[in-house]
């Protein structure tokens, strides 16, 4: 449990000392490996500016969000953890209160959660079926066991609390005591009625043996909890079932699409009305594109679709389509049963239950719509958006503890400025922001593109860059442009107001590198294949296109590019790929003037042809371009670019591989650990001499991983951006 925190302000400046700890260097020494033994000095580092902010935010995208009773907490179940895991925010202090986790179970991730109704306990269920139940007030684990042969969908409490119920993907709905989860009160099998009357273990050798009741599911109780109601994701089908008896009560046929057979029917969301007279159900509908009034969508379009229904006979009662609902229907109902918020794509949509009027639509730029949830009193609307918890005031709209200082998602690039006042940085939300170094105040926003499309990915910077002279910005990175799929952009903004300036289409851009004299900006471009990439140069100043290579027409490319810098005359370009290549070519014609292999293979392994090609996970390339290291695995590399000779090999501590940043003096170079799905190795920063490996400090952020490193100009300062959205800048000065 994580102790009460003072909340961190969107701009923080903290002159904190952190100690380094003792790190040994690394072990083994193959040849032109560095010495074993030597050990980074003990060190008082300090945190100079921090901003951004990681409150309400979790190491990845968010999959499922709970209200607490009383609606003063949210829990969070966030993708990719490296064992089961619940976070808990305060709701109006919006720090985490506690971290539930169970770091023994490595091959479980949590996949959905629940509050018990008086709020004691915590209940939530597992990727490999397991289900957990947690003491809030003790902080203890009280149960945890494998209950289901494949992962835990939903799991939710009765009314009253007494009894559990929950679905796995396999097709079982088990209804339990909740206060003695080991054995079931009932196993139900959601597939045909006739299944009904069973023993509990034929029901499920029944199911196994003509293949029925697979899928994800739903659930939700009625107001008495004598019924449970279980929605089909998969078919759009709605089934009743009786608590007590266990017995099916009845069916809903094709809740949402029109046929067993038809184009991605699906029902993603189910609630019961207050008064337990009506079912509400969400999902979706696939059109045509001629039938909709939507533009710059897909040929066949998603429209959520809210549906509610008689309970006693099963019958449509109403309907709350609009004609411009393009989603996949998540929604949510209202405590007081009158509202329903809608997570459709790029906004949140608040209708009247019974007209259906629009109340109130919240733009959300880029967002492929979650499931909405509301709080107890019906005050709040919480939703997830990316890895960030949105709380909306539903009476307003309002955004709660959000601004333009607060990104959404992590760094995804950073630049300095060249006089080391300023830090450009791009964002998992689309957004350029310049701030002060020195204060850490956020001196402009910009959206990098407009989404065209309602369903429009973030606009994501891959490269920026300030101008030498410092007076103009330069981003390149990901639109969203479905009509020409020119789904790449650069932009040169002003530096000082962030004005667009210039603005040039291309396809998808990956990586980025601007010249020197700020003249020539050059973009590698990808729809997703390893021979894909093209490089594309333009003139800064005009917009013209300089060179293509390889050829436009010509659809075999370079692996993709790690990689590119341009060397300080601006006369030529290095780009590396992740096979390996370092590539020289002419920055003004784009021909080809040297290529060698990164090769890090025996020569016995380079004969037997395995590793058939080095694998580059990573690289950075020095300030005169004519420095490469890189990162494979657990080994770290320096290599002369111009011969391909390694000159130095270091053995990392974390065996997956790790981000890379080389001081502007190419003696310093910065490590952080790649992150991984359930594979977090260690959050540690380190710095390193390349000429001897030795380890010469290092950086310890709490809780997060740096995914973004870039020295300032002077190498005295190191900028470190983070997964949760927030950065800091730390002295680095020996």
């Amino acid at each position: 449990m994580l102790g009460q925190q003072k909340p961190v302000s969107l701009i923080i400046i903290a002159f904190v000392g952190l100690i380094a700890p003792l790190v040994s260097a690394a072990e083994g020494q193959p040849a032109k490996k560095t010495a074993a033994g030597s050990q980074a000095p003990t060190l008082s580092l300090r945190t100079l500016v921090q901003f951004g902010t990681g409150n309400l935010r979790t190491r990845d995208f968010i999959m499922h969000l709970a209200f607490s009773p009383n609606g003063k907490q949210i829990a969070a179940v966030a993708a990719n953890d490296a064992f089961p895991m619940v976070v808990i925010f305060d709701v109006k202090s919006v720090v985490p209160v506690m971290e539930l986790k169970v770091p023994d179970a490595e091959l479980s991730r949590t996949s959905c959660v629940a509050f018990s109704p008086d709020g004691k306990k915590l209940l939530w269920g597992e990727s490999d079926g397991t289900l957990a139940l947690w003491d809030l007030a003790e902080d203890k684990l009280l149960f945890r066991e494998k209950l289901h042969s494949a992962q835990v969908n939903d799991a939710i409490y009765s009314p009253r609390g007494d009894v559990v119920a929950t679905c796995s993907a396999s097709g079982e709905v088990d209804l339990r005591e909740a206060n003695d989860l080991t054995e079931p009160v009932r196993l139900i099998n959601v597939g045909e009625p006739k299944l009904r009357g069973k023993a509990a273990g034929q029901e499920k050798a029944a199911a196994a043996s003509d293949g029925r009741g697979g899928g994800e599911y739903v659930l939700a109780f009625t107001p008495q909890g004598k019924q449970l109601v279980v929605g089909s994701k998969g078919d759009g089908q709605i089934f009743v079932w009786n608590v007590a008896d266990g017995e099916f009560d009845r069916k809903v046929e094709l809740a949402h699409g029109t046929g067993r057979d038809s184009f991605n029917p699906s029902l993603n969301s189910l609630a019961i009305t207050p008064d337990g007279r009506q079912i509400m159900s969400a999902g979706q509908r696939t059109v045509p594109r001629e039938q909709t009034k939507l533009k710059h969508v897909p040929k066949n379009v998603n429209l959520s679709q809210v549906h509610f229904w008689d309970f006693k006979s099963g019958k449509r009662a109403s309907v709350l389509n609009g004609d411009e609902d393009y989603g996949f229907g998540y929604a949510a109902l209202s405590p007081n049963g009158k509202t329903v918020a809608i997570g459709d794509f790029s906004r949140l949509n608040f209708r009247e239950v019974g007209s259906g009027k629009l109340i109130r639509s919240i733009p959300l730029p880029g967002w492929w719509g979650r499931q909405p949830v509301f709080s107890p009193d019906g005050e709040l609307v919480a939703i997830a958006d990316n890895n960030t918890i949105g709380l909306f005031e539903t009476a307003t709209g309002r955004r709660l503890h959000h601004d333009d200082t607060t990104p959404i998602g992590g760094v995804r690039a950073a630049a300095w400025s060249p006089a080391g006042d300023r830090i450009v940085t791009g964002y998992y939300d689309g957004c350029i922001r310049v701030w002060d170094a020195q204060s850490g105040a956020l001196v402009w926003r910009r959206e990098l593109a407009p989404v065209i499309s309602l369903s429009g990915w973030h606009a994501g910077p891959a490269f920026v860059g300030f101008s030498p002279d410092g007076n103009s910005i330069v981003v390149a990175g990901r639109r969203d442009e479905p009509v020409e799929f020119q789904n790449g952009i650069i932009v040169i903004y002003d530096a000082l107001t962030g004005n667009p300036r210039r603005e040039i289409p291309l396809i998808e851009i990956r990586n980025g590198a601007l010249s020197g004299d700020g003249k020539t900006i050059v973009a590698a471009t990808n729809h997703g294949g390893i021979h894909e990439t093209h490089l594309h140069a333009f003139d800064v100043a005009t917009g013209k296109s300089l060179f293509v290579t390889p050829p436009k027409e010509q659809r075999a490319g370079l692996w993709d590019a790690k990689e590119m810098r341009f060397r300080p005359d601006s006369q030529t370009l290095v780009v590396v790929t992740g096979g390996g290549d370092i590539y020289q070519f002419d920055a003004s014609t784009g021909q080809q003037r040297n290529k060698v292999l990164a090769d890090y293979r025996t020569p016995e392994q380079i004969q037997a042809g395995r590793p058939r090609e080095p694998q580059l996970w990573c690289g950075t390339l020095s300030a005169d371009g004519k420095t490469l290291v890189s990162s494979s695995a657990e080994w770290v590399y320096v290599w002369d670019v111009d011969t391909g000779a390694m000159r130095i090999q270091m053995r990392h501590p974390h065996d997956h591989g790790c981000h890379l940043c080389l001081a502007p003096d190419g003696k310093t170079l910065a490590t952080s650990d790649l992150q991984y799905a359930g594979d977090y190795g260690t959050d540690t920063i380190r710095l390193y001499d390349i000429e001897n490996g030795d380890v010469l400090l290092t950086l310890e952020p709490v809780g997060d991983r740096a995914g973004i490193m870039s020295f300032s100009p002077d190498g005295k300062r190191l900028f470190t951006g983070f997964n949760r959205g927030l950065a800091i800048v730390w002295n680095v000065e020996r």
